[in-house]
């Protein structure tokens, strides 16, 4: 862990993934004219996407529903931007990855809209350079910890 300016820190931000981000979601997906599409009749999907010349539906669904097996594409316990099915941090198959615990992709999720409006706050009523030795401060006291 090192030291980062608050110019460093607003890039990470910048440069991340567009926000907000989910954890309680997972997209479950059908190409356009198949039989998974077919059997959605009526359900409006949530978001479409090209891939492979291909379109995409894909609608959200809760963690806590029960996953469609005859998804043609699906992917679970990961974050997600909130409105469309940008895979953020896990991977595209259901038994390789994602986030093992709810409460660590929880606050990945909400950092992500987080962290800047926290920096947001520090520029506009804190001391800059009070800020930045506070942190080396405590990347300071996190070294000695390890």
């Amino acid at each position: 862990m090192k030291t980062r300016t608050i110019e460093e820190m607003r890039a990470y931000c910048e440069e991340a993934t567009e926000g907000p981000w989910e954890h309680s979601v997972y997209w479950s997906g059908a190409t356009e004219g198949s039989e998974a599409h077919a059997r959605r009749k009526g359900e409006k999907p949530h978001a479409e996407i090209e891939r492979d010349g291909k379109k995409i539906l894909y609608w959200k669904r809760a963690l806590t529903e029960k996953l469609d097996e005859d998804d043609e594409f699906y992917n679970h316990s990961q974050i997600h931007q909130a409105k469309k099915p940008t895979l953020v941090v896990g991977t595209y198959t259901y038994d390789h990855g994602g986030v093992p615990q709810k409460e660590d992709a929880d606050f990945i999720a909400n950092a992500r809209t987080d962290m800047p409006l926290l920096l947001e706050f520090v520029e506009k009523y804190c001391s800059i350079e009070l800020f930045e030795k506070f942190c080396a401060e405590q990347v300071k006291l996190n070294k000695e910890k390890l």
